[in-house]
Formats: C-alpha cells, sequence, structure tokens
C-alpha cells in the first residue's frame, strides 16, 4: 500500500479546496466584500476575512474590507451601492443566497459596474431543501446579465477567478464564477497557485481607473437609478448590446494572457477527444473530468467532449468552432432541472445554436447529478450508448432509476474501467464532531507539503448535526488525480465507531490485501466474533485483509480527550500507510500545533500524547481461515428496535421505513428507484423515524439508581434527546411486565394525582449520546454514567432497551392524570412528542422543543427556519417528531431562511381562517331546531360546548373524539359541511422556531412586522449568539468581544437586545429564559404556559449552549460544564430572566416580573473565560481583549439596569 517515500514528486503543488483556491484570487483582485454566509460557500467569505484581520495586503497593497450584512440581499446591495462608487467589490453565496441577490444583480449589470460573485453552486430549495452542489441556482440568475464562467477542476476555480476579475473589468459587465458547491468547494486538490506578481500582472488597472471616473462622485455628478418610460427604456435597453457582444472575445485574450504566465490554456468551449469524433457529450463544471476519464477508456473510439467554460453571454460561433467537423451526434448534460419547459438551459442553448447555424447534428439531451448524485464513467458510456441508439431516449437522466416516466439511462459497461492501481486510496467512516474530517484534510495537505504528492480529498456530510455519519475518501498519488467520483476501492478502510459495523457496508469497498481499521474494545478474536456480523468477517476473510484494531476511545479518555480520537486514528493510519514516512509524528504535531492552540496548551499537549498512546495501543489480529464461512449465531445482532427475549413484536416496523428509511440511513437510497419515493411526493416525510435508527454512539449510559432518586423529573426534563423518561404503572401494567425485566425496579409514585401508581426512571441505551445533563442535573445523585462496551455493559444495555420497549409500547401514557403540567414534575409525564433527534450532544434546542411538545404537541403547528433546528427537526430520512395513539402530533414545515416569521404567520392567520370558517357551520347547524332533531342529543350538547371552547386549546383537544365519534354515528346531509372540516375541531398551537442568525439577522424584518400585527402565535428564539450552522459566523446576537467567523478579531459592536425591541410594541408577550437549574426550568415552563394562553403574538427568547463555544468542561454543549455556563450567563448578569406580560398591566400590576437577581460581576469573567470563544481573544489580542471585555461588563449592568428602570415604569404608587 506504500509509495517510494525516497521520490519527491512535483515541486509547485499547493493543497486547496475551491473555496480556498476562489479566495485566493478573490482576495487579491478585490478591495472590498460584502457577504453574508450560506452554505458551502462560507469558507470563502471567511478566508476573506481571517486575511483582512491579519492586515494582509492585496495587489493595490492595500488590505481588503469584509462587511457582513444582515442577509444576501442587504449584501447585493451593499455590493451595489460600493460599486457605483467606484470601489471593485467581489462577494461569495450559493442556492437561496443567490436568488435573494437577483434584483440588485439586474440593477448591477445594467449600470455596467464590474464585480464578481463567487458562487459554490448548490441545489435550491424546491419540495426539500439539499445543501448538495448543482448548477439549480446558477440557472436561476442567467439572465440577470451577468456573464458567467464554469470552472470543472480546483485548478480551473483558481484560474477562472482570475479571469473573472480580469474580465469583469474589461467588459464593464459583472461577473458570476461558478462551481460546484461540496464537489469542488470542499474538495482538497493538489494544484499551482496563481502568484500575487501574477496576479498584478494580470489586472486591468487602468481600465478600472476609467470606471472609476464614471462613478457617483459629487465632484463629477451623475443622476443614477432614474425611471424611464416607453419612450426611452427600450433603447436604452440594447445599449448595452456591443459590451455583451465584446465578452467572447475579451475572456478568451485574457485567457491567452493567462497561458502566457501559467502554460495553462483555456478556450471558451474546451474540447477533448477523437480529432474526428462522431459523438460528443457538451457538459460543464465538475462531470467533465469524469467525461474525460471515460474517453479515455474508449481510447480509439470516435467520442469526444465539449466543455463550455463561458456561459453566458453563450457564443454560437465559437461553440460550432470547438466541435470537430465530424460530429453526428451530440448529447448534451445539464445538472439542473426545470420542471416547466420542455428541456434545461444548457441543451437550449446547444438545439438552438445547431439549429441557427445549420450544424446537422442530432441533439439529445438530460439531467444528472442533481444535489451532488454520484456520475461515474459508467454513466458518462450510458449516454454514449444513447446517442448512438437508433431511436435515442431524446430527454433523459442518468444517475438514477427512473420506473415512473421512464426517463433513465441504464449505466453502460467500460472495458478497463476499475479502481485506480497505482495510487492509495483509503476511505473513513467517522462521526460528525469526532474531529475525523478535520485530520483527513490535514493527511492531505501533508502529502502535497511534506511529500510533494499528488492528492485528492472529498468529504461526505450527513445532514445531521455532530452526532451523524461522515465518509472521508483519499486518494494520494505520484501523478494527477482526475476522478471525481467515489473510491471504488481502498487500500485502506477506517472506522472509528464500532456501531458501524453492524448499520454499514464497512467492507463493500475495501481492496483485496487491504488494511481495515477498527476502534473499538475487541482486541481479540474470540471478543471480534462475538461482536462484528458474519457477512463483514467473511469479505475480510475472502478479501485477504489485515486487521487492525485500537481502543481509541479509551485511549483519548486516558489523554484528556473524551470523545474526540482523529488524532489517534490519524496516528494509527499515518503509522500503517507509511504516507509520510518515519517523519510521520513530527509532521502530526505541527498539525495539532496549528489547530488546536486556540484552545488552549492543554489540548494540544493532549492531542500529543494521544497519537504517541494510540499508535501503543494498536494490535493487528491475525484473520482467522474459518471467518472465510462464518455464520451468525442464533439470535445474534437482534434489531434493538424490539425486544430480545420475545418473539411476537411489541410494535410493527412500518413499511415506508424498511422499503425507504432504511436503506437511506445505511447509505444505500441512492439504489432506490424513483417509485419508491411515492410517500414523499411534495416534500412530505413520515415521521418518527429517528426512533428506528438506535445509532449506539455513547459507550455509556446513565443508570437510575431508585435508592436516592426525589421522583423531581429533572433528569427528564433536561434530556436533549427524550433519552431518559419517569414512567407512571398502573397496577394491572405492574402485573404485566415479563419475568425477564421483573429484576428492575418499581417505587411507588409521589404526589396524590398519582396514588396508586408505580414509578420507574428508564433509559434508551442506544439512543443516548452521553452528554451527561441528566447526571449532572439531578439534586439528589441518583443517576451515575455506566459503560456499554464490554460484554456485560452490553447486556446491560441490551436489559435497559427491552424496558424502555416494553414501558412505551405496552404502557399507556399517564400524563392526564397529573393535575398541573406546567412544571418540571408534570411536563415530564406527558408524552414527548420528538424522540432521538440527530442534534449535538447536550443541545439546548432539541431539549427546548420537547419540552414545548410535551405541553402543546398533539396541537402544534411549526414553522421552523433554516438553521440547526430544521437539519436536526426535518433532515430526511431523519424525523424525530412522533404522534400519539390517535395520531396526533407536531406538524411541522420549513419555507427558507428569511421568510420563516411570515410564514409562519400566514399558518396562524390560515388556520384561523379555516376554524372561523368551521365554527360558522357549527353555529348555523346549531340554530337550526330540525337539524338538531336529526341528530343525538349528545352529539348537539357536545357541540355545543365546542362552540363555547373553540379558542381553549386543551379543552378543544379532549372535546375532539367525543366529536368525531358522535358525528360517525349521528352522520346525515346536514353534517357534510361540518364533516368537511373534521380536522379543524382542536385549537391548534402556532409556534415559530428559528435560531438568532435568523430572528436578530435575515428575518428580523419579517420578525418585527408580524409582531406588530396582534394576531395569536408563538415565536421561540434558540440564541446561541452564532450562525452554528453554517460553521460559527457572527450575528447581530454575538456579543462584543467574542470570536467568530467573520469577527476574527473579536465582535466589536454589543448584541442586539431582541427581546427589548419587541416589549416596545407593548401588545406582545416577552420573556428571556436560561435552563441552569430547577427554578430557571420552572421559570421557562411558567413562560411556555403563558405564551402560549396569550392572545396575541408572545416572543421567548432562549440562552442555548452551543458545541461552538468550546465550553470547559462541557460534553458538546452539555455535561457539569454545559450546565455551569447556563447558571453563569444568569447569576452573572450576562442574560437577564424575565417576562413581560401586557395583561398584568391590565389586571394593576407590574408587566414586567424579574427572575433575574443583581449581577454578580465577579461571575461574568468566570462565564466568559471558560469559553474558547471569548479567551481565545485573551491570548491572540490582548490589548483588544482588555478593551472589549471593559465594554462588555459595561453592557452587561447597563442592560440589567434598563429592565429593572422600565420594572419601575410600571410600579404602582
Amino acid at each position: 500500500m506504500t509509495l517510494n517515500q525516497t521520490t519527491r514528486f512535483a515541486s509547485k503543488l499547493v493543497p486547496m479546496d475551491g473555496n480556498a483556491a476562489a479566495a485566493h484570487v478573490a482576495y487579491n483582485m478585490s478591495e472590498a466584500s460584502f457577504l453574508y454566509p450560506i452554505t458551502p460557500s462560507t469558507p470563502m467569505g471567511d478566508q476573506y476575512d481571517k486575511w483582512s484581520c491579519a492586515g494582509k495586503k492585496n495587489i493595490w497593497d492595500r488590505v481588503p474590507i469584509v462587511r457582513v450584512l444582515q442577509s444576501e440581499a442587504g449584501a447585493a446591495g451593499a455590493l451595489h451601492g460600493a460599486a457605483s462608487v467606484g470601489t471593485f467589490t467581489c462577494t461569495f453565496t450559493a442556492s437561496q443566497g443567490l436568488l435573494l441577490m437577483i434584483p440588485n444583480m439586474l440593477k448591477t449589470a445594467g449600470e455596467l459596474w464590474p464585480t464578481v460573485f463567487h458562487v459554490a453552486a448548490r441545489a435550491v430549495s424546491t419540495q426539500a431543501l439539499s445543501i448538495q452542489g448543482d448548477h439549480a441556482d446558477v440557472m436561476c440568475v442567467k439572465n440577470t446579465g451577468f456573464a458567467m464562467l464554469c470552472s470543472s477542476t480546483i485548478q480551473e476555480v483558481m484560474d477562472l477567478a482570475a479571469v473573472s476579475h480580469m474580465s469583469t473589468v474589461d467588459s464593464e459587465i459583472p461577473f458570476v464564477h461558478f462551481f460546484e458547491g461540496f464537489k469542488l468547494s470542499h474538495q482538497i486538490d493538489s494544484i499551482e497557485p496563481i502568484t500575487k506578481e501574477q496576479m498584478k500582472q494580470l489586472m486591468p488597472f487602468d481600465k478600472l481607473n476609467e470606471i472609476r471616473r464614471r462613478a457617483l462622485n459629487p465632484q463629477h455628478p451623475i443622476i443614477l437609478g432614474h425611471s424611464q418610460g416607453p419612450d426611452a427604456y427600450f433603447q436604452t435597453v440594447e445599449l448595452a448590446n456591443p459590451y455583451y457582444d465584446a465578452i467572447p472575445k475579451i475572456v478568451q485574450n485574457n485567457f491567452n494572457k493567462l497561458a502566457k504566465l501559467t502554460g495553462r490554456q483555456y478556450k471558451l468551449f474546451d474540447y477533448y477527444g477523437h480529432p474526428e469524433a462522431t459523438d460528443v457529450i457538451v457538459c460543464m463544471g465538475a462531470a467533465a473530468p469524469v467525461i474525460k476519464e471515460t474517453i479515455d477508456f474508449m481510447a480509439g473510439d470516435k467520442v469526444g467532449l465539449v466543455i463550455p467554460h463561458l456561459f453566458r453571454p453563450w457564443s454560437m460561433e465559437d461553440f460550432i468552432r470547438a466541435l470537430p467537423p465530424t460530429v453526428k451526434r451530440i448529447s448534451v448534460l445539464d445538472r439542473s432541472k426545470d420542471p416547466a419547459a420542455e428541456a434545461e438551459p444548457l441543451f437550449l442553448d446547444v438545439a438552438f445554436t445547431c439549429k441557427q447555424l445549420n450544424h446537422p447534428a442530432k441533439v439529445t439531451g438530460g439531467r444528472y447529478g442533481l444535489a451532488s448524485r454520484e456520475f461515474t464513467p459508467l454513466h458518462a458510456k450510458a449516454v454514449f450508448d444513447n446517442m448512438r441508439k437508433e431511436k435515442p431516449i431524446e430527454r433523459f437522466t442518468v444517475g438514477i432509476t427512473d420506473d415512473v416516466t421512464h426517463l433513465s439511462l441504464t449505466p453502460g459497461k467500460l472495458p478497463g474501467f476499475g479502481p485506480a492501481k497505482r495510487s492509495i486510496q483509503a476511505i473513513f467512516w467517522g462521526l460528525g464532531g469526532d474531529g475525523t474530517i478535520g485530520a483527513n484534510k490535514a493527511a492531505i495537505k501533508a502529502a502535497i507539503d511534506v511529500m510533494g504528492m499528488h492528492a485528492q480529498g472529498n468529504f461526505s456530510y450527513s445532514a445531521d448535526k455532530s452526532n451523524s455519519l461522515t465518509r472521508s475518501y483519499l486518494r494520494f498519488d505520484s501523478k494527477p488525480i482526475t476522478a471525481q467520483y467515489t473510491i471504488l476501492e481502498a487500500q485502506f478502510v477506517g472506522c472509528t465507531l464500532p456501531a458501524y459495523v453492524t448499520k454499514y457496508p464497512m467492507a463493500d469497498k475495501l481492496a483485496p490485501n487491504g488494511s481495515f481499521f477498527l476502534n473499538c474494545p475487541w482486541d481479540t478474536v474470540e471478543l471480534l466474533e462475538k461482536n462484528l456480523p458474519a457477512k463483514f468477517r467473511r469479505q475480510l476473510a475472502k478479501k485477504n485483509a489485515r486487521l487492525f484494531v485500537c481502543d481509541a476511545t479509551a485511549v483519548a479518555e486516558k489523554c484528556g480527550m473524551h470523545g474526540k480520537i482523529s488524532t489517534i486514528v490519524q496516528a494509527c493510519f499515518y503509522q500503517l500507510s507509511g504516507l509520510l514516512g518515519e517523519d510521520w509524528l513530527k509532521v502530526t504535531d505541527k498539525w495539532i500545533e496549528k489547530e488546536f492552540s486556540r484552545l488552549g496548551e492543554k489540548v494540544v499537549n493532549n492531542n500529543k500524547l494521544s497519537a504517541r498512546e494510540g499508535v501503543k495501543a494498536l494490535k493487528e489480529i491475525k484473520i482467522p481461515a474459518s471467518w472465510a464461512e462464518a455464520v451468525d449465531a442464533p439470535g445474534a445482532f437482534k434489531d434493538h428496535n424490539f425486544i430480545s427475549f420475545l418473539e411476537e413484536k411489541t410494535h410493527e416496523k412500518p413499511k415506508v421505513v424498511s422499503d425507504v428509511i432504511e436503506p437511506c440511513v445505511a447509505t444505500a437510497g441512492a439504489g432506490l428507484p424513483v417509485s419508491a419515493f411515492q410517500p414523499c411526493l411534495g416534500g412530505v416525510s413520515p415521521l418518527g423515524t429517528c426512533s428506528w435508527l438506535k445509532k449506539g454512539l455513547s459507550p455509556r449510559m446513565p443508570l437510575w439508581d431508585e435508592k436516592k432518586c426525589i421522583q423531581c423529573n429533572m433528569c427528564g426534563a433536561t434530556c436533549p434527546h427524550s433519552v431518559i423518561r419517569p414512567y407512571l404503572l398502573d397496577q394491572q401494567e405492574v402485573k404485566n411486565i415479563p419475568k425477564e425485566l421483573k429484576d428492575l425496579s418499581l417505587l411507588d409514585a409521589k404526589g396524590a394525582d398519582v396514588k396508586g401508581f408505580k414509578y420507574r426512571i428508564e433509559v434508551s441505551p442506544y439512543d443516548c449520546v452521553g452528554c451527561e445533563l441528566c447526571v449532572n442535573h439531578c439534586p439528589a445523585g441518583a443517576l451515575s454514567m455506566t459503560e456499554i462496551r464490554s460484554e456485560k455493559g452490553m447486556k446491560r444495555a441490551t436489559h435497559h432497551n427491552d424496558m424502555f420497549i416494553w414501558l412505551n409500547d405496552k404502557c399507556k401514557n399517564h400524563g392526564d392524570v397529573i393535575k398541573n403540567k406546567f412544571n418540571i414534575r408534570g411536563s415530564q409525564f406527558q408524552k414527548p412528542m420528538i424522540e432521538f433527534p440527530g442534534s449535538c450532544e447536550g443541545c439546548s434546542e432539541t431539549m427546548i422543543t420537547k419540552i414545548i411538545t410535551q405541553l402543546f404537541g398533539k396541537r402544534m403547528v411549526i414553522a421552523n427556519t433554516s438553521g440547526c433546528s430544521s437539519v436536526w427537526g426535518g433532515a430526511f430520512p431523519r424525523i424525530p417528531f412522533i404522534t400519539d395513539e390517535n395520531g396526533r402530533g407536531p406538524a411541522w414545515a420549513r419555507s427558507l431562511f428569511e421568510d420563516n416569521a411570515e410564514f409562519g404567520y400566514g399558518q396562524a392567520v390560515g388556520m384561523e381562517l379555516r376554524r372561523c370558517h368551521l365554527k360558522d357551520d357549527v353555529d348555523d347547524f346549531l340554530k337550526d331546531q330540525k337539524k338538531c332533531a336529526k341528530v343525538s342529543k349528545e352529539l348537539v350538547d357536545l357541540l355545543k360546548k365546542w362552540s363555547d371552547k373553540w379558542l381553549d386549546g386543551d379543552k378543544s383537544l379532549r372535546l375532539e373524539q367525543p366529536i368525531l365519534k358522535a358525528i360517525k354515528e349521528n352522520m346525515n346531509d346536514d353534517l357534510k359541511r361540518i364533516v368537511e372540516n373534521n380536522d379543524l375541531w382542536v385549537k391548534p398551537s402556532n409556534w415559530i422556531l428559528g435560531g438568532d442568525g435568523w430572528a436578530y439577522d435575515i428575518g428580523f424584518g419579517g420578525l418585527d412586522h408580524i409582531m406588530a400585527s396582534g394576531k395569536n402565535f408563538n415565536v421561540l428564539v434558540f440564541d446561541n449568539e452564532v450562525y452554528s450552522n453554517t460553521g460559527g459566523q457572527q450575528s447581530k446576537a454575538t456579543n462584543i468581544g467574542a470570536v467568530a467567523q467573520f469577527a476574527a478579531n473579536g465582535k466589536d459592536t454589543p448584541k442586539k437586545d431582541l427581546a427589548w425591541m419587541m416589549m416596545n410594541y407593548g401588545n406582545c408577550y416577552v420573556a428571556q429564559c436560561a435552563f441552569g437549574n430547577q427554578k430557571e426550568m420552572n421559570h421557562f415552563i411558567k413562560c411556555l404556559k403563558e405564551a402560549e394562553d396569550f392572545n396575541g403574538p408572545s416572543l421567548i427568547v432562549c440562552y442555548c449552549n452551543c458545541i461552538l463555544h468550546h465550553i470547559r468542561g462541557a460534553l458538546g454543549a452539555g455535561g457539569k460544564g454545559g450546565i455551569t455556563a447556563q447558571r453563569l450567563a444568569v447569576d452573572s448578569g450576562y442574560w437577564p430572566l424575565f417576562s413581560y406580560d401586557p395583561r398584568r398591566e391590565k389586571e394593576g400590576k407590574n408587566p414586567i416580573e424579574m427572575f433575574s437577581r443583581t449581577p454578580d460581576e465577579k461571575k461574568l469573567d468566570e462565564f466568559l473565560d471558560m469559553q474558547v470563544r471569548y479567551n481565545q481573544l485573551k491570548r491572540q489580542h490582548p490589548e483588544e481583549f482588555t478593551k472589549m471585555r471593559s465594554e462588555l461588563h459595561k453592557q452587561v449592568v447597563r442592560r440589567y439596569q434598563k429592565y429593572v428602570n422600565l420594572a419601575r415604569v410600571f410600579e404602582t404608587k
């Protein structure tokens, strides 16, 4: 598996991903950037900002500036404004963000201002959101007047970025430079960078100065953006024609200039293939190298490829010139879908060109690669095969199996195509948040920087948050790497989580004689045979594989690196592969210092120690020959969704789970045909799919000590994943407990309302993520963590899992007997309507949402903005929301990022309107004595009760089932109008959920508007003071002195006070909440009740811990450190707790209730210093730290006093 390490390969290569390549050019060849973060383009702007904060100079020998706006629309507006005064600007965006820029793009182009938009092209939200790459977004802006250049490799991203900056100035037309998101934006490759000196030579400075002379300036004033009528508008539009006509020549000239400096020659339409080709594919973007490779495998066959670089304006003459004169058939591939058109944009351009210029070629076309769907040489071969058929499919899809409209092509056969033989290829199956991807990026960069190799890294991310599957695909070679598709066979496969071996096809892509590395506690053949499935063992044996094990989890614990095993795994990889030769440890140490220095010296030292200890713990297991015929023992590897000792299942697995959800979770969804997704038509997803996953992420679980338990239920309340729950059992349910579970203790339930019931705390071990919030919040010390990795531990986990399933399937939820559900104890006896969400460990957001669903979930309608909460709440195929026995549960929907307030407002207004219609129909029925006489008195009485209580949520819920039953028994024609709205009996609880990035920034305008409307809905903001979902960018919720992306030197402005602003309307319920102890938790529940009862707009802002805070002593965002941070946030005055209820003022009371005491400033520094986002500024910029820390102290005291003073205004005399 080892390359010859005595050879040093190419000397000029630099490791870069597409984002870094574009940022390198953009920073040097512009003066300013106005932007807003959006995946997957954010790293471009972040790198630009870091260089700016570091004082790095561009080709003008000046430091460019970065300004982050409240939305992409704002960024485009600011960019337009800066361009209009002669500033040479750029921006970075993708997907919906690009679409928000369209109005200003039209203006910028119409006014002939040069600028470049670098777009990591991505799917747009239609039936669902996808963060993956295709060309859907850029095709939406092809009519804006921007010229458009497309890159197909990382090298091209850098080169065409430079040409874009040159050409926009030369032509005076703005440019979009685009490349696929993730496929190119995040792929690391070996490239030759353009130097700063070369960029100076390329930049048309004189032309830029000429443009500046026509910019807005009172010294030479102009009127810009005036209105025009029919007498002038048409003619003025046509004046721009010569500018667009000149672009093809300008771009080609700039390609030529670049070639003179770098030796890399491009054309508007590059051709690759046989000089006398008869069959040609036209394709732009990352699929082009795949088709090139296909053509190489078809050597001698008369086939070719045309790669358009300049997409807009389209040059028909240059396209025809690029084609060999022998071409008879052309097939066009589009990476987007236009649902209402006859065909997609690139196809239409090619077809029109051939028609217009009388080219005889037959043109077919199809779609491929939507949302980063895999496209391999076999798919490219299918396209060639199709166009050669006597009756080809003229509008096709490739890469899927379309058994609905039958448009798909079957993958072709390509002799000679297979795994690359000369290279090292490695696949790592990792866990989001364990550092695997970061470490693998370091391996790529080290191979290029240290060894001079060619290397490539592709990374696959799950839509879940940190506790999710990741895959890293690494290629290392002595020659350039052209493959742009997933590795076919790997000489090295690494697995970082033992649970994966039973869930994923771990060894399918392991090459013969390859090495498999497994992080696990099983270090003997006997233990491995008990824990590795037979199929997996057979694969290893038949492939003559070498198996290496290391208990990296235990090593990490020993070295103080709880759960962070990436350094250990990487060290083992270097040791086994010989990739970096004998100096791998020195290289690793340098990477550790660079990567972790911001987290402090202790973290750096612990990582260095773990690398050394990990290699010591590495052990090879000699695979027995018997494994080739391995068979699982009876009952082995039973599904943890069912009770282990029962043959009869206590619940049935839905067909959609077996047929769709499980294959998608197991990374096999791409093999499903179109028809399999019929239940998902229109973006619908079945509820409760997370309940079937049983990830098995945590090596430990909480264990209940009933002797210490005081039955406060705090453990259930604080659990973010609904893993630990209190149960009430009646006498019959106690009798029904199987003998196998009788050893698990029950207590007499405390409280008059539960007299006669038994009580138990139980845990779902395979859904626990080990955040330890329950253990650390328990006031009685009745919980402790116990390991479940050993044989004894695994039996313990199975036993508790059996009990958890029994309690949920065979015991009724007795929440209805609780007198008061609006406190910790009462709320936790209610069924959580969200379970096992894929959020980060210790996530405050899921804990908050779980409690809301326990109180109102059976009648909730949720509008959820894009962000973390939409990822753990609505990322197919993992849906955590569930239903009750009547099929009731939260109805959840996400529209976009910026419009969530308006979306939720529309839901509330629309639902209210429909229920008003039902109310009218019921009242009309009750007024008609003849109609009433035809039905039972019971139904009439129920309808009267409902008419009286139709605006009472809980009472209307209790009336629903009796009404439905009575209507069914009395059904006649007079009831038909009422029955049409049979699903509207229950007053909905409308909730609008989202993070601070939405509420404080991009969605603030909409939020502000609906809060002033007076309508009845509830808004809850998860305020973690940073854009956590897109990687940690500052928002207006970020406080002064905090370090974040786009605030590398600390944010220099204070936090926006959203709650204060909304209180100014006087007709809104407003509260701030936190979760450091039981009092604060009960305050939160009290606020939820008050907000939901309030007949008008309500806003609850919750302080949320986040893994990006890097809290000392926290496990993710939880653990003891997470709880301490929550408590200190309140005690220090950083996060004051209060509620404002206009109803209290009408009652002659003070509408403001201050729950917090006077701030303890000493605790403020303790709170700030335990978080890396605040303490790293002290190490990096001590003077700025002192200044900002002092200002933050003032802000905290001032903010609290502001609320106290407002409360005094309302004090009665």
